[in-house]
């Protein structure tokens, strides 16, 4: 649901296994990526970056020694592309569980076996801080580590690069006509039932807002439209949004994400404009590493 504490989840995914390169020079890249502004100095903001650039997460159940080792596989990813840790201020630590976290900051973890994960995105305040993961193989992008790297991009302050304005409506004024991707809403696994339940269609196909208020898998893949605050306004935007668009991200979905299947195979839920699959990623990108070095740059003496 779709409201102050914003959630976003990895759909029920098939498996598609695929090479997918990734590149962690960031030497001479743009910032091409989606994520929550370091600058924003509205006190009241949703969406911020943690304050102390520490996220500590806990259970909210028993402890669980192997996904302690998977969070560990998972952060490693990030610290990989980043560029070492002296790149970038952001530290993840465990804080045992959350009964005894009394100042209601960590990032609460809930282990589930619904095969999808729901995470809320950068600090949100006194006891907002949430995550819901399955750990099991068998969905996503197949893969744990990838599957909960990804989540921590959300922890950290990052939204779904498909989710995007460009993506989602070109940019005419800079040679991008056409939309960058192409969206099938009536391949998602929960079309049909939606529509038994006499939700309207054509609206939480294409609207964010609605299909989040319907749980209609919808939620996870339509444009979140940036606002921007009003003219005059000394506020800043909330979240940060270049004129590029990361193709190599781990924020972004493949072309199966969510999809049911039709005669044993697989329908593609989104593809590029002009018809190309979207693999899978399972590493962070360069861009999403500037990202973080954005969010949490080094600490100076």
């Amino acid at each position: 649901m779709l409201s102050g504490t914003c959630m976003f989840f990895l759909a029920l995914l098939p498996i598609f296994t695929a090479s997918v390169p990734t590149t962690n020079n960031f030497t001479s890249l743009r910032e091409r990526s989606y994520y929550v502004n370091p600058n924003n100095n509205d006190p009241n903001a949703a969406f911020k970056v943690w304050p102390t650039d520490e996220v500590v997460w806990c259970f909210t159940g028993a402890e669980d020694n192997d996904f302690k080792t998977l969070m560990g596989n998972a952060w490693n990813l990030w610290v990989d592309a980043i560029g070492g840790l002296v790149e970038s201020s952001l530290e993840v630590d465990y804080g045992g569980l959350c009964a005894n976290d009394y100042t209601k900051t960590k990032l609460q973890v809930t282990l589930t076996n619904t095969k999808s994960a729901r995470t809320s995105v950068g600090y949100q305040g006194v006891g907002q801080q949430t995550m819901s993961f399955d750990p099991a193989p068998g969905w996503g992008t197949g893969d744990p580590t990838a599957n909960l790297a990804h989540e921590l991009g959300h922890a950290f302050g990052m939204r779904h690069e498909h989710q995007r304005t460009l993506a989602w409506r070109g940019d005419p004024n800079n040679g991008q006509p056409n939309p960058l991707i192409k969206f099938h809403c009536q391949n998602l696994a929960d079309y049909d039932e939606k529509k038994k339940e006499g939700e309207d269609m054509n609206l939480i196909c294409t609207n964010q807002f609605a299909a989040s208020q319907a749980k209609f898998s919808a939620q996870d893949l339509l444009e979140i439209p940036v606002l921007a605050p009003p003219p005059g306004s000394p506020l800043k935007l909330p979240f940060y949004e270049s004129s590029d668009f990361d193709w190599q991200s781990i924020m972004i979905y493949s072309s199966f994400s969510g999809a049911k299947k039709v005669g044993g195979t697989y329908q593609r839920v989104i593809e590029k404009w002009d018809a190309t699959l979207m693999e899978p990623v399972k590493k962070p990108s360069g861009a999403d590493a500037v990202a973080i070095r954005t969010m949490y740059p080094p600490h100076t003496e």
